[in-house]
Formats: C-alpha cells, structure tokens, sequence
C-alpha cells in the first residue's frame, strides 16, 4: 500500500532525530548504575547525596559565577520506573554557561563513579559534535542518541563498532548494567576532542568576569551591592527590549538617574558586550546626561562609564515595570528586586567610597591584525619589545581565542598530513570499514602514541598565511605570491618529467625505443633564419629519443586512434591530423624565403 501523500509529514526527510529541547539550552540526566543500590529507597537516597554534592561543586567552582539566564540545578525524577536527578539550563548567547554544566558533571562523574552522566542541548549530542574531527566513520547522527555518557571523568559510547542502528534510554541503560562490557568503547581521541574546552576549569570560571567602572542610580548600586547576580537579568531585559518596555524608561520612576555614583560592576564578558555593543540613546525625560563619546580628538574616559551606567539603569527599569514581558524567573527577580528597595536604604557616598574601583582592561573586544599576522608567522611584537611572558596577551584579542586559533591550526596539520584524508584525489570522507576497525582497536593506545605522532607534523606557513590573509580580505604579500609561482613552477617541470619517464618506459616496453643515443637538439630562433648549435651549457633537457620515438609513434598511426595518441590524449595533450602534403608544403615555402 503506498504511502498518502496528503498525510502530515509525508516527504520529509525522517533520519535525524526530531529534538524536543528549546535553543540555547543544555540538559542534563544522572543515573545511579550500581548493584549495592538495587531498591528505589536506596537510590533515592543515594541521589540526594549527589545533589547536595552538585551544589556544593557550584558553590566551590563558581561562588562568584553569573549565570546568563539560568542556574545549574538538579531534581530528583521518576520516570517509567526510573529514579534519576535531571536538571535543564537555558544559557542564552554564553555558550561558557554551556560548557561550564559539562565541566561540574565530569567532575561529579570523577568524585560518584558509580555515576552514568548524559548531556545534549537542542542540537542534540553536542559532545560529538565538538569531536567531530576524531569520529570514526560509522559515528552517524541518526544513531547516536543515548549513546554517550561519561563516567568516572571518560566519555564512553555505548555501542559496539559499526554500529548500525539507533537505541533506546531502557537499551543503553541495560547495555551499561551488563556485566559484558563489550558493547561499551571509550575512543580516547574523541574524549580529548570532547573535553578539549572543559580542560581549563575550574580556573576558566573566573576568567569570563568583566569589572567594568559605570555611573548608575544610586538605587541600582543598591540592588548590585545586595545580588550582583541580578545584573543579568537586567542586562538581558536591555538587549532583547521592545517598544512596550522601553515605555518605562521614559521616567524612570524607580531608578533616578539625578542621584547617580560611579561603582564597579562585575559582568561577564558577554554581558559586557551585549552592552557595549548596542547603539542607545537614552529617551527624552529620562534625565541621563551622556558626555561625548571624543574630547579634544581623544576618546572621552567619561563616556564609557556613563553609557554602561544608562544602559543597565534601564534594563533595571524595564525589568520590574507591569508592563514589561518577563519570564518566569524574571518575575521572581522582579518581586525580590521591590524588596530590596522597600527594605534596603541605599548607600551613602561614604559606603561606596570604601567599595573596591575594579576596572579590566577592554583589548579582548579588539583585535590587533598586525599582531595577528606575526602570531601566524609565530612572533609577536609584544614580546620583541616587553620580553616573552606566558600570560601576555597576543594580538588575537583574548588569550582563549589564541588557543582556539592554535587548535584550528593543529587540526589543518593533521588534515593536511594525513595522506588517506587528503591527497591528489581530493579528500576521503566516508573511509572504509577496514580503516574504521583498524582505528577501533587502536583506541586504548591512541593517547600514548599522540606526542610521537605531532612531532612528525610539517606546516606550510606560507601557505596557511596566504589562507588567513584572503579569508581577512588583506591584499597579498608580493613575496609570498612570488615564490608561490616558483613552486607551482618546479612542480609542474617536475610532474612533466615524471610523465615523461613513465612514457619512455612503457614504449621501451613495447620495443619502439631502439636507440640510446641522444644528440644535441638544435633550436631554431624565432627572430632569426638560421638554425644555431646550442652550447653544452644551453643545451635544451629533452629526451631526443623519446621525443622521436613518440612523433614517428603517431606518424605510423596515419591519424587514426593508436596507443601513442591515446597515452598523450590521457595527459591533455592532442595533435593535429598528420598531413604529410601540408608539412611538405610549409617546409618549401620557408625554404623559399
């Protein structure tokens, strides 16, 4: 019976799984899979250990952490005859929230080994996705669900090589209770890959904060000193406002901006971006004083803090106006936010006065392009002037973002070096099952044998440089272009001469070479009548005896087809038919002048 083509869904594509998640948003499940557990009770109590345990990981990582939109956070959840904690992030634009969740489970999955840990966001395993450099061939989306999970700090895929077909929760759960453990791998490439971003916490918690100086209402100043967390949720109003809320910075009833200090405030640098990066006037009525952004043909040291000051005094009041459109968390900030104010006097001048100015350097929104070339080439210019230092930042912004620079250039070596990914044909995408069980078996070793294997990593720089500069739209270097020309030069000569061997072998084969001799080949000058012997030293490098063999070849075959002009056909080469009445022809009219 065929399928009716009016029936909802008929013609889509159905290999990928559909996913149920919103974007910008992780979850997170934490199931207990060990024996001394058997009843439900002793789970849950189990769980409930680990819970208290997640949150005094939080607190210990990430004390002073903000948040984008939402916290990390476990439930106890029963489901289908489940016992398991779930939790669910929405991170917005700060894919660090992201990363950070993956950082606090494997080092939960590191402290409860008796843990199996599974985590996607809307794209599904993500973990995969950032590993997709290392994934054996058979790896394919479509099958993939519920199928990786860490534990004890290692990513294991729970599926034997080759795998085929998708899985279910129950399957992968039974598979891992299974005393065989054969259907469970651990690729230690695709671990690395995975956790690559994850390596550098819990130190990275601290190093997506931003202290920025900014003039705010006193009363903002207020809210900060009681939930600096907060200044997200204002910060997120601001960016992502509407006409309606934006009705409620046009008085500012809650926050006067005629009673303004100037603080410190703690973002992080998302946050700070968003701020920074959007182009605001402040409304008629709302009482800001903005000074110009140049002074004297300088940049205005006062700008800065009075525009981040206006900016987040409205996010503050559009946060907690009626009319604005909140989340639900919102709405609770919103209610604890009218607390705050309602119980709290703000600050005098002395109190701030006495509160830390802390104010971070802003290069990590520019980038050097200069400094940036030279960090290709492996120089810097800081470090010629200043002296080498390991925490100096490079032109490239941020420090993260030169180690992110430096991986994509390692990860274009091995592409490059790799002569069964790349060569002349082109690049080998999809491998064999042969190559795929070669590498499987090679999992456990692969992670020893990886130092040995990068030394034996040769780079073109020229060559990467000339890349980088066409992607940054820079002109191109005339050197580099210069000796790009001679290269391409010597390897078509060389391509030439390996043709030509490979002709002469195989006519010396066939027995039509018969002589070795091979005399001086005399040239015959365009601007001159008469032919010149050519001296030892500007003797032309061809094989005479090849050359004559092969013409007397496609003489003998009278124009028709023949292995001499198929060969040469092969290599883009034709000749004309072979007339010998037109040849003889041109040969008297020459001799005639």
């Amino acid at each position: 019976m065929e399928e009716d083509p009016f029936t909802p869904g008929y013609g889509e594509f159905q290999g990928i799984p559909k996913r149920t998640l919103p974007d910008d948003t992780v979850e997170y499940s934490i199931y207990v899979l060990d024996s001394s557990y058997p009843s439900q009770t002793r789970r849950r109590a189990r769980l409930e250990v680990v819970k208290k345990a997640a949150d005094g990981l939080v607190g210990e990582w990430g004390g002073e952490y903000i948040w984008q939109r939402e916290n990390f956070g476990l439930e106890i959840v029963e489901d289908d005859g489940s016992i398991y904690l779930k939790g669910k992030t929405e991170f917005g634009e700060a894919i660090d929230d992201e990363w950070f969740i993956v950082a606090i489970l494997r080092e939960l999955s590191r402290r409860f080994q008796d843990l199996w840990i599974r985590v996607v966001d809307n794209d599904g395993e993500f973990l995969l996705i950032e590993a997709a450099n290392a994934l054996p061939p058979w790896v394919k989306p479509e099958i993939m669900d519920f199928r990786v999970w860490i534990n004890s700090g290692q990513l294991f895929l729970v599926a034997e090589k080759n795998a085929t077909t998708p899985i279910t929760l129950k399957e992968a759960l039974a598979t891992i209770n299974a005393a065989d453990k054969a259907k469970i791998q651990r690729i230690r490439l695709v671990e690395e890959e995975a956790f690559y971003r994850v390596s550098k916490y819990p130190e990275a918690a601290h190093d997506h904060l931003h202290h920025a100086l900014a003039k705010v209402p006193r009363k903002v100043a207020l809210v900060l000193s009681e939930r600096p967390q907060y200044v997200s949720a204002a910060v997120e109003q601001f960016y992502l406002r509407d006409p309606i809320s934006l009705k409620a910075c046009q008085k500012m009833k809650n926050f006067n901006p005629k009673d303004s200090v100037l603080v410190s405030v703690k973002f992080t640098k998302v946050l700070y971006a968003q701020l920074r990066s959007q182009e605001f006037a402040p409304p008629e009525g709302a009482g800001f004083k903005i000074p110009s952004e140049e002074l004297k043909g300088k940049r205005n040291p006062d700008f800065a803090p009075a525009d981040i000051g206006m900016k987040l005094a409205c996010g503050f009041e559009m946060l907690i106006a009626p009319e604005s459109v909140k989340t639900e968390k919102e709405e609770l900030i919103s209610d604890e936010i009218e607390n705050i104010l309602k119980n709290n006097t703000p600050p005098t001048d002395e109190e701030i006065a006495t509160w830390p100015k802390t104010s971070d350097s802003e290069d990590w929104l520019d980038i050097d392009y200069t400094e940036f070339e030279k960090n290709l080439q492996g120089k810097s210019g800081k470090d010629e002037k200043a002296g080498s230092s390991k925490d100096q930042s490079t032109g490239y912004g941020h420090k993260s973002a030169e180690e992110k620079l430096k991986k994509m250039v390692q990860r274009f070596e091995m592409f490059l070096n790799d002569d069964e990914s790349a060569g002349v044909d082109g690049v080998n995408i999809n491998g064999s099952d042969e190559e795929s069980d070669e590498d499987g078996s090679e999992d456990e070793s692969m992670g020893d044998d990886e130092d040995e294997e990068d030394k034996g990593v040769s780079f073109d720089e020229a060559e990467f440089e000339k890349m980088m500069r066409e992607m940054m739209g820079l002109p191109p270097d005339e050197n580099v272009v210069k000796s790009q020309e001679m290269e391409d030069a010597e390897k078509e000569e060389e391509e030439i001469r390996k043709i030509q061997s490979q002709v002469e072998a195989e006519l010396k084969e066939a027995g039509v070479i018969t002589s070795t001799e091979q005399p001086k080949i005399k040239e015959l000058r365009d601007d001159e009548d008469e032919e010149m012997d050519i001296d030892d030293g500007d003797e032309v490098d061809i094989d005479f005896n090849l050359a004559k063999n092969m013409l007397e070849s496609l003489k003998s075959q009278g124009g028709m087809s023949g292995p001499g002009s198929n060969l040469l056909a092969s290599m883009g080469i034709v000749f004309p038919r072979d007339d010998a009445r037109e040849i003889d022809g041109k040969g008297k009219g020459k001799a005639s002048d």
